[in-house]
């Protein structure tokens, strides 16, 4: 009989091969959205992914690379439920400003 494999007892990572490749984009957000959030960038194929880093706060992780970042920005901007941009690793391009907070009311 084969052993079983009992994995290195360390916690994978994903990260990037460089730091060329990569962009991340962190969002506060109502927890109950974080789904739908999930569903648009998913349906957005090649687009980007999104990690949960805080489910029970709204924080998540959306990871795209330069030449789908500008996309990725746009389907932000037109997001249709409110969220906090908290942080944004561009790659020379501006955010619009009314993308904080999505021109809703969300505090958090």
């Amino acid at each position: 009989m084969a052993k079983a494999y009992k994995g290195n007892q360390k916690i994978s990572q994903i990260e990037p091969a460089t730091e060329t490749e990569h962009r991340l984009i962190r969002l506060r957000l109502n927890p109950g959205d974080i789904n739908y959030l999930q569903k648009v960038i998913d349906s957005h194929t090649h687009l980007g992914f999104l990690t949960q880093i805080n489910p029970k706060e709204g924080l998540v992780n959306i990871h795209t690379t330069p030449d789908t970042y500008p996309e990725m920005m746009n389907v932000l901007k037109h997001f249709p439920r409110p969220f906090i941009l908290l942080h944004n690793e561009k790659s020379g391009i501006e955010v619009p400003p009314n993308i904080h907070n999505n021109n809703n009311n969300y505090n958090n």
